[in-house]
Parts: structure tokens; sequence; C-alpha cells
């Protein structure tokens, strides 16, 4: 059955995931890692794209 709906704390886990992810492979520099400033800017870039669950799943599979 295909599911076309996530609960909140589905969604804020995958993006979560996906945002540790996309942070790890833009820099090597821990510090900058744990910072919330340069997870914000990644955050903001990757907002503008997700915006269905397939574009969720062709984003963690690094498609979009």
């Amino acid at each position: 059955m295909l599911r076309l709906k996530m609960t909140y704390m589905e969604a804020d886990k995958r993006l979560t995931q996906i945002l540790d992810k996309r942070v790890k492979e833009c820099t090597e520099d821990e510090d900058l890692r744990s910072s919330h400033s340069y997870k914000l800017g990644v955050l903001m870039s990757m907002m503008s794209t997700v915006i269905t669950d397939e574009q969720l799943k062709k984003f963690e599979q690094g498609i979009l």
C-alpha cells in the first residue's frame, strides 16, 4: 500500500537524518558541522527543494 502521508515525527526524523548527511558532505570541519548557523544555511538551501514525499525520497538519494 502506498502511503501518501507521514507523521510530523517521521518527517522530522527523516529531515534530521538528511540534514546531518548533507552537512557532513559539505564540510570536514567538525566545528563548522556543529555550528547551528551552518546547519541552518544547509537546511534553508534544502527546504526550497523538498516539498513532497516523492521529492524527499529523491533528495535522500541525491537526485535533486
